[in-house]
């Protein structure tokens, strides 16, 4: 009958799971090893994903734009599995990047919550982030927050 017996698996095939792309082997055709990604979380990805960012916000979309942001910063999110201190600094930077860009957009859109939960985010780590500052004083003066402004 139909929908019975088990799943037709090849010996190797992907499957897209959230935003990683994991491989799936079959060991019996009804047992699955799911294999981790190789590191996924590195620079280079982070900052290919903020250029479709950018390219969206010179098109003028952009809510299209602060969702290439998110998936960049979703890509960066944990450095867990990266050893080098280096690598990890250029991460957070790349991460840093891509928030400030998405602050931007929320700034653009009039999403001020969102703008100035970035720039706070920016800010833990670099206190003394320019771009940071200005935008999340921008934010304060949209909201009338002259105080909080004069502070940024």
């Amino acid at each position: 009958g139909r929908g019975r017996g088990p799943p037709d698996i090849t010996p190797t095939r992907f499957v897209r799971l959230g935003t990683h792309e994991t491989v799936v082997r079959a060991r019996r055709v009804d047992a699955v090893d799911v294999v981790p990604p190789p590191s996924t979380r590195n620079p280079a990805q982070v900052n290919a994903k903020r250029c479709l960012g950018n390219a969206w916000v010179a098109r003028s979309d952009i809510p299209r734009a602060i969702r290439r942001y998110g998936a960049a910063i979703e890509i960066g999110d944990s450095d867990y599995d990266i050893t080098d201190e280096d690598e990890k600094r250029r991460l957070r930077e790349a991460v840093a990047a891509c928030k400030l860009n998405r602050a931007m957009c929320h700034l653009k859109l009039k999403h001020y919550a969102d703008c100035e939960k970035d720039c706070n985010d920016v800010l833990d780590i670099n206190p003394t982030s320019v771009k940071a500052l200005f935008r999340q004083g921008k934010c304060y003066l949209a909201l009338d927050k002259w105080d909080a402004a004069k502070e940024s």
